[in-house]
C-alpha cells in the first residue's frame, strides 16, 4: 500500500495486498408468460480514496515507525522511520491501513484528528509460530542472496528476518518484527478526493515507475500516458489499472498511451 517513501536508514513494509471485485448492474428481463420481471442485483457502490497526516508508533519499545509529518514528532535519537513523502493515501476497503483507523477515516470530517492505541491483534497482530520456517539454502542461492542472521528479505509479498543459517538449511521468521506489540496511531483526515485526484493519486503512489500520468479525464473517459517497463505490455497495465480504478471512479472507457 506507491510512492517513493525516504528513510532515515531503514524502509519497512507495513502495508498489506490489494483486492478488487466486479460491479454489479440492475436489469429488466420480459418473462416468458410476458409479464415484466425484474432483476434487481446490488449496485457497487464506488470506494473513496482519503488523504492523511499519521504516524505510526511502537508503545512496547517506544519507537517510532513511521510518519509523513516528520518535524511534528519528537523521536528517540537512535529511532529508525519510515518518512512518507507528502500526504499518505488511504484506499477504502483496500487493506493498506488499520481497519480501525479506517474505520475512524471514514466517519470523521476533513481535518478532524485523533490518537489512538491499538491492541496487538489490531494491529499488526499476534505472533504465529507456524510463520518460522525452514527454507532451503539453494532457494536464497537461486535468488542471488547470501543469508546471515538478521537479514530481512521480501519473499512474494511478505517480509522475513533470517533466525539462523545451518548446513544447507536457513530458519526464517516470516512474523511482523512488530507481532504482539501495542501500537499508536496518530490520524488527521485531510480530505476526500474526486475522481480526478483519485486516478493522479493511485498513480503517483502505486504506479510512479511507470511514469504513469493522468492526460485527461473527460465524459467517462479516461486516458493515461506511461512507459511500459521491462516484459509488461501496454495490455498488462491496462488490466491492472482497471483493478484499481473500477473501485473508485465510474468511467466507460480507459486508455493507454506510450510515451514517445
Amino acid at each position: 500500500m506507491t510512492k517513493e517513501t525516504e528513510t532515515k536508514t531503514e524502509n519497512k513494509k507495513t502495508s498489506a495486498s490489494l483486492e478488487s471485485k466486479d460491479s454489479k448492474h440492475s436489469q429488466v428481463v420480459k418473462s416468458t408468460s410476458e409479464k415484466d420481471v425484474i432483476l434487481t442485483q446490488e449496485k457497487k457502490e464506488l470506494k473513496h480514496v482519503y488523504l492523511v497526516d499519521y504516524y505510526i508508533k511502537d508503545l512496547s519499545i517506544n519507537k517510532f515507525l513511521e510518519t509523513n509529518i516528520p518535524n511534528k514528532i519528537n523521536p528517540n535519537a537512535n529511532d529508525n522511520f519510515v518518512v512518507f513523502k507528502g500526504k499518505k493515501p488511504i484506499l477504502e476497503g483496500m487493506g493498506n491501513v488499520f481497519p480501525k483507523v479506517e474505520e475512524y477515516i471514514k466517519n470523521s470530517k476533513d481535518n478532524e484528528e485523533t490518537t489512538m492505541t491499538l491492541s496487538a491483534i489490531d494491529a499488526y497482530g499476534l505472533r504465529n509460530k507456524e510463520l518460522i520456517r525452514v527454507v532451503p539454502l539453494n532457494a536464497f542461492k537461486q535468488n542471488k542472496i547470501n543469508p546471515f542472521v538478521g537479514l530481512t528479505f521480501e519473499a512474494e509479498g511478505t517480509y522475513g528476518v533470517v533466525k539462523s543459517v545451518s548446513g544447507g538449511r536457513v530458519m526464517v521468521d516470516f512474523n511482523s518484527p512488530y507481532a504482539d506489540h501495542n501500537i499508536e496511531v496518530y490520524i488527521k483526515k485531510i480530505k476526500v478526493c474526486n475522481e480526478k485526484e483519485t486516478i493522479e493519486t493511485i498513480l503517483e503512489n502505486f504506479f510512479a515507475k511507470t511514469g504513469a500520468k493522468l492526460k485527461s479525464f473527460e465524459n467517462e473517459k479516461i486516458i493515461i500516458e506511461l512507459t511500459p517497463q521491462g516484459q509488461a505490455s501496454t495490455d498488462m497495465y491496462k488490466q491492472i489499472f482497471d483493478g484499481f480504478f473500477k473501485n473508485f471512479v465510474k468511467y466507460n472507457e480507459l486508455v493507454l498511451e506510450e510515451k514517445k
